[in-house]
């Protein structure tokens, strides 16, 4: 990937961390942050912020859950050589989790705030057990994103905040920790704490599933799942591919009604991580890897299963399906079927008469419509 490219608003799109586009990211630039010897960056994007921080520190760690945010940052950090920064594709830093991860281990952290109260929570608590005393934890974000809130939250487990700039309806703060305990600490928010939901299917028969805060539809089985899941036909003995498979749970209905093996693939590490133990507990032939659509997969199959997502941040991509349709039919054999869920405003048919010799409709409720393509 050369820098030219990956320069373009094309190829950034969707990326984080990006202080071209992005004002929150942009004024994290303007962070007075004093060198050390590490430096943590949560939910770090594309590269920019760690190639920037990193000059000032013997080692620095960029943390993404999101795979293209990893990869291009990767790119990015390798093209300008910055050879402190190690980039990690995973769930957001667990004190004890690692030899990398103990309690301590950071000068200065820094976190371009996300959304999701449990996930935002989890960062906050694991910055302070991580740092170092004396060092700051930086985090920059929008006033539509939570800044304000994030800021009552941080300041009471810190004991202090330090308004560094306003810009563009965007805050830089400083959080610095003066003791080894917080001095009133917020509720652990169990963002990592797994927990079991249960998918009802025909005939009283039902799956129960793992889950966790962090991938999409942890409170509950989304409808368009659920809906997909009513029309998976039977998959005796055949090789299934669970595009964008969020906890798992498609992957376990394809093994119920007979699947020889499959693939699980997902942009979130996140999602992969609770799809593969899923998998695990059951002792299934499943695998779980982490991808953008079905970058990298060579093999083909008899079936491929999806509920894909449709956004970009907030904006809906109307563009999706045309996308998701030509990552799909190259992993099909002839004959091989799909069956896909999505939201009813968003068009498949017109763009599977590309990629398929047959398509249809199978059900609209609530919302959604269940399609079946065939190659």
């Amino acid at each position: 990937m050369s820098g030219e490219k990956e320069s373009t608003p094309e190829a950034r799109d969707g990326l984080t961390g990006d202080p071209e586009r992005d004002p929150a990211a942009k004024l994290l630039l303007e962070a007075p942050i004093p060198n050390g010897q590490s430096l943590l960056l949560i939910e770090g994007g594309c590269g920019r912020l760690a190639a920037h921080f990193s000059p000032g520190f013997n080692q620095t760690l960029n943390q993404n859950m999101f795979f293209r945010n990893h990869t291009v940052s990767q790119d990015w950090l390798a093209e300008t050589k910055s050879k402190t920064v190690t980039c990690i594709l995973g769930d957001v830093p667990r004190t004890g989790s690692s030899t990398e991860y103990l309690a301590e281990s950071f000068d200065e952290i820094v976190f371009r705030l996300g959304r999701g109260t449990a996930l935002v929570n989890a960062a906050l608590i694991e910055s302070f057990r991580l740092l170092r005393r004396g060092g700051s934890l930086w985090v920059s974000g929008h006033t539509q994103e939570g800044i304000k809130s994030f800021a009552k939250r941080a300041e009471t487990h810190f004991g202090n905040v330090h308004l560094i700039r306003i810009k563009s309806s965007c805050r830089l703060l400083r959080f610095q920790k003066h003791t080894d305990e917080s001095p009133s600490p917020i509720d652990d928010p169990l963002y990592f704490e797994y927990f079991d939901l249960k998918l009802e299917l025909e005939k009283g028969k039902s799956i129960t599933y793992g889950t966790k805060p962090g991938i999409f539809s942890y409170r509950s089985t989304d409808i368009g799942t659920a809906l997909l899941a009513k029309h998976i036909p039977d998959c005796t003995g055949l090789k299934v591919l669970d595009l964008g498979c969020g906890s798992g749970v498609v992957s376990l209905v394809a093994f119920e009604r007979g699947a020889k093996s499959v693939l699980a693939l997902d942009v979130n590490a996140v999602a992969v991580t609770v799809t593969s133990r899923n998998f695990y507990l059951k002792s299934l032939s499943g695998i779980g890897r982490c991808t953008n659509l079905t970058e990298g997969v060579e093999e083909e199959f008899d079936l491929v299963l999806s509920n894909p997502p449709f956004h970009h941040g907030s904006e809906t991509d109307f563009s999706f399906p045309g996308k998701i349709l030509d990552a799909i039919a190259p992993t099909l054999q002839a004959g091989g079927s799909v069956y896909l869920v999505a939201n009813r405003f968003l068009d498949y048919l017109t763009p599977a008469k590309g990629f398929f010799q047959s398509s249809e409709i199978l059900a609209r409720e609530q919302g959604y419509c269940v399609y079946h393509f065939v190659k």
